[in-house]
């Protein structure tokens, strides 16, 4: 992996990208990109994490930022990003914090944007998933018995009369 970008050769429909950050100030872009070589721009990451120098960690999908999120995280906290052909996962230490119902049509390659120097991601996996099938829709359960009727509530008070109404017109006389 270079300094300026790093992109894994292997691509995946579907995909488990995880890794750690083994210094707690680094300045990177890490996600997945339909076409890593084209630039180094952040605007080529199509789904990733962002972790600046003050340790904030920032959602980006199609390089708009779609959620912060708060509190710290550790040089052993693992960050990872999968996608099981239905959503996409972003998760830190195994826990979804964010997903996503998406529809891709096109492998995805692991994308490394470094913004400065000093720092190491270590522990880089990108790795297929193969998703299992769509099982059958189970029976439909029995239906429960009908509650008990509640009481009625007490009668309201009478409404007042309305105004007399004027007199009609008389008939013919026969």
């Amino acid at each position: 992996i270079s300094q300026s970008s790093g992109v894994l050769g292997l691509r995946y429909l579907y995909f488990n990208l995880s890794f750690t950050i083994a210094t707690l100030y680094p300045d990177v872009f890490v996600g997945l990109s339909i076409n890593p070589s084209i630039n180094t721009f952040t605007s080529n990451i199509d789904y990733g994490f962002y972790i600046d120098s003050s340790m904030s960690v920032y959602i980006y999908e199609a390089d708009n930022l779609v959620k912060v999120i708060s509190g710290q995280f550790t040089q052993s906290s693992v960050f990872s990003i999968q996608y099981d052909g239905q959503f996409i996962k972003y998760c830190i230490d195994g826990i979804v914090i964010m997903r996503n119902m998406i529809q891709l049509f096109v492998p995805m390659h692991a994308n490394f944007i470094f913004g400065t120097y000093g720092y190491c991601i270590e522990n880089i996996h990108f790795d297929p998933i193969v998703p299992g099938l769509i099982g059958d829709t189970g029976s439909q359960g029995s239906t429960g018995e009908r509650g008990v009727a509640g009481t009625s509530g007490i009668q309201g008070e009478t409404g007042t009369c309305g105004e007399k109404g004027e007199t009609g017109t008389r008939g013919e006389r026969g």
